[in-house]
């Protein structure tokens, strides 16, 4: 398992997508959805989880959902992101990996929890 980058704020990941595990795959170069942590992928047997690190206050079923109420504009903002980090996770040159997408809004509280 890939040792996941530390941030001071950050207490849960993010699960953006599933793949397959890629030996050759380039980096994400993206900033996560929350804008401060980079995605990086959680290797798992033969599967990679691409995720980033988040505030499991902000995007916790509570905080997503106050978010939901009170500032489409963030939703939509965070929901785009999702998506092209999703995007980003599928490609591999000139090919497209295969990779099974999650929902917006999939956190877990830790590597255990994922796995």
């Amino acid at each position: 398992m890939n040792t996941i980058p530390e941030t001071a704020t950050a207490q849960a990941l993010y699960l953006y997508c599933i793949r397959e595990k890629t030996n050759n795959a380039p980096v994400i170069s993206l900033d996560g959805i929350d804008g401060k942590g980079r995605v990086f992928a959680l290797i798992h047997r033969q599967l990679e989880a691409m995720v980033s690190r988040v505030s499991s206050k902000e995007f916790g079923s509570a905080g997503v959902q106050e978010k939901a109420r009170e500032d489409l504009v963030w939703i939509r903002k965070k929901a785009l992101l999702h998506q092209k980090i999703i995007e980003a996770a599928a490609k591999m040159e000139d090919t497209r990996l295969n990779l099974i997408p999650m929902r917006f809004g999939i956190i877990f509280n830790g590597e255990k929890n994922l796995q």
